[in-house]
């Protein structure tokens, strides 16, 4: 049985909050590099990469990484097939389930997620994947690859209802959830995984999960597609509630596009908002004049599950920007286009196309 939040909090994290983009500027941002095993055990040759990090503090209670690898770009600027360029939104069905995979096993090993599952026994993380891109990252499956413990993941379902009380025009139902096998009394740290615009859903859900958890002490938010409004309310939000939140975005921190702030495009305007500041101009490349207007996926949940949905949605997307499909497509490249964005070829070639070159395959065996 489902039901419906009624809490207004959100409006009230939401006042609090004021400018968003006062609320980034007065964030510390760092760049850096950390090394990751690209590739989890099961193949013979996981090679070394240093990937690129954005973090960014807001308070004592919340901070972001956003994490950059070829997989984790792959989702949100574009991808290298052969001689040709692809950007990020023509990334659909399995190899982009693939790619999040991996993204998220790469993104486990940062420091500061390291030490915070090295540190808890088996019953005191717990695992919620959100419907219905959540399960994407596998982070049950990712966390068993770097702990060797199978934590417990329960997954819980929410949709948007409409609400006119706040600004989003939305609210939040949420499916009661399947809490079997868990200690209520032992979890203290919980790992969340869905994709963030306006943040209303996850904060709705924020409130039916942390009043269920008497000793918990810590968030963690792996968001595939991370935007700004989302981010800075939660963030405003675990300051409230005196809960440390870490969030663990892919890529680049989206823009949020009004009214709803539901279409999210990449923040080419601002590129200290990309974990790696090249793909900016990549970004501009790829989608020329619809670069910062166009969503980095659209319908989301499509992406992974129905590319045939996600095509269409993509179509009547562009056609609000008076565009055709011949907008968003494959450009091709050689070396010296590449080296002036500052690029080697495997700077842009996911796990999902090495796979799918026999020979890249058979280095990997």
């Amino acid at each position: 049985m489902f039901s419906i939040i009624e809490k207004m909090e959100f409006e009230r994290v939401l006042s609090r909050l004021g400018s968003v983009e006062e609320y980034l500027a007065a964030a510390d941002l760092k760049h850096t590099r950390e090394w990751v095993i690209r590739f989890p055990p099961y193949f013979r040759k996981s090679q070394k990469y240093k990937s690129y990090l954005l973090e960014m503090k807001f308070h004592k209670y919340s901070s972001a990484f956003f994490f950059g690898s070829p997989e984790s770009y792959a989702l949100t600027t574009g991808f290298l097939r052969g001689d040709f360029l692809f950007p990020a939104r023509l990334h659909m069905g399995a190899r982009r389930s693939l790619d999040a995979r991996l993204a998220a096993y790469q993104a486990l090993q940062l420091k500061a997620l390291k030490k915070m599952y090295d540190e808890v026994e088996k019953n005191e993380l717990l695992i919620v994947d959100f419907l219905r891109e959540g399960p994407q990252t596998c982070l049950q499956e990712n966390l068993f690859l770097h702990k060797r413990l199978d934590f417990v993941n329960v997954v819980l379902s929410v949709s948007h209802n409409k609400d006119n009380r706040n600004i989003l025009g939305r609210g939040a139902r949420i499916a009661e959830v399947n809490f079997e096998g868990v200690d209520f009394d032992k979890v203290k740290v919980l790992f969340l995984s869905d994709s963030i615009a306006g943040g209303i859903t996850m904060f709705y859900s924020l409130e039916y999960l942390l009043e269920r958890f008497p000793n918990l002490e810590q968030v963690v938010i792996f968001s595939i597609h991370l935007a700004r409004v989302g981010l800075c309310v939660l963030s405003e939000y675990f300051r409230l509630r005196k809960i440390k939140g870490i969030f663990v975005g892919f890529g680049a921190l989206l823009e949020s596009n009004p009214p709803q702030m539901y279409y999210s495009p990449l923040p080419v305007y601002e590129p200290e908002f990309f974990a790696d500041a090249r793909h900016k101009a990549l970004s501009e490349f790829l989608y020329q004049d619809l670069a910062g207007r166009i969503c980095v996926a659209g319908n989301w949940t499509a992406m992974f599950l129905s590319p045939p949905a996600a095509l269409q949605e993509l179509e009547s997307e562009l056609s609000e920007h008076g565009k055709d499909s011949y907008a968003i497509c494959s450009r091709e490249i050689d070396n010296k286009i590449l080296s002036r964005f500052g690029f080697e070829r495997e700077d842009l070639m996911p796990a999902s196309e090495i796979f799918l070159s026999t020979e890249g395959f058979n280095k990997l065996l």
